[in-house]
């Protein structure tokens, strides 16, 4: 009996080094089983679609539905920023969860057009891919001005628009899409998180340096990204969104110092018939720091449509 009782302390011992090995030398390796459990949790899975010879990778649950949500993550974010938010509708709804261009798990490839309309454009075609004919889509800081702009180009397509804390109307002359250093340390993602939170995430260091890591080797094409953002048809919506006829709705952040609450406010002023929801000690990125209350929401307005 003290054999087998030793026996097993030891390989309570050898496993838990092994876990601390992934978490310091191969935190990527960690980070990634983590979000796959997450997503498992939510019902979704992980899928890819070839378009036109670019791999697209995305989430997708309750693909039995017929009726559907789509949800874009922001600039440098990727798909799994809304996992949690919905986890409570795939059990009703069609919930696709798209990596953006350069984002994610797909590739990031100098000379693709990663414009507004090129962003639209890709999100068309991976939804007529995967046979989503109408849905309701939204998106999160550069993922509601693509949302709102793929509204306004295919308004046959789309029976209700989400922003939250979204990018892509202006109050002043400059944009809010900024370029990224030439490198990135760990110091970079402690102030972002800084400017992108009311209730900053703990994340341990060796996860930090995987992200800095990670982001380095594509920045050039991130900034080329950000360049594209800014120009284009779709660069600028103040004068187009009163085109959306969708119902929309609007979550916002009250903490967000990247967009504050006026952009809120003169969104639901330029939207047709729009509704808007202001979280209070939420930053700028609502479906992470309430996730829940993103969730309920998300619920009341679906079913609003699809009842």
């Amino acid at each position: 009996m003290k054999g087998l009782l030793k026996a097993l302390a030891s390989l309570a011992i050898l496993i838990g080094l092994a876990g601390a090995s992934i978490y310091f030398v191969y935190p990527g390796i960690m980070l990634q089983g983590l979000q796959a459990a997450a997503a498992n949790a939510a019902g979704l899975t992980h899928r890819s679609v070839d378009i036109n010879g670019y791999l697209a990778h995305y989430y997708e649950g309750g693909q039995n539905n017929s009726q559907t949500l789509v949800l874009l993550h922001g600039l440098g974010d990727d798909k799994n920023t809304f996992v949690t938010a919905a986890q409570s509708l795939s059990s009703r709804y069609r919930i696709i969860l798209p990596d953006l261009q350069a984002h994610g798990a797909n590739a990031a490839l100098l000379g693709r057009d990663h414009s507004i309309q090129g962003q639209v454009d890709f999100v068309d075609s991976l939804l007529r891919t995967v046979n989503a004919n109408r849905f309701v889509i939204g998106g999160n800081s550069m993922g509601g001005h693509i949302a709102a702009a793929y509204a306004m180009e295919h308004p046959h397509r789309v029976d209700g628009l989400v922003l939250l804390n979204a990018s892509g109307f202006q109050l002043a002359e400059e944009s809010a899409y900024r370029r990224y250093p030439e490198s990135v340390s760990v110091t970079f993602f402690e102030e972002l998180f800084a400017q992108l939170f009311v209730t900053q995430p703990q994340y341990p260091r060796p996860v930090l340096q995987h992200l800095a890591n990670e982001l380095n080797a594509k920045i050039p094409v991130m900034n080329d990204l950000v360049e594209q953002a800014q120009q284009g048809k779709h660069s600028r919506l103040n004068d187009k969104l009163p085109l959306v006829t969708a119902a929309s709705l609007i979550l916002w952040g009250q903490g967000d110092s990247l967009l504050p609450v006026a952009y809120a406010e003169a969104l639901n002023s330029a939207l047709p018939n729009s509704t808007l929801v202001v979280f209070p000690n939420v930053g700028h990125l609502p479906q992470f720091e309430a996730p829940l209350e993103v969730g309920q929401q998300l619920q009341s307005f679906l079913d609003g449509i699809y009842p």
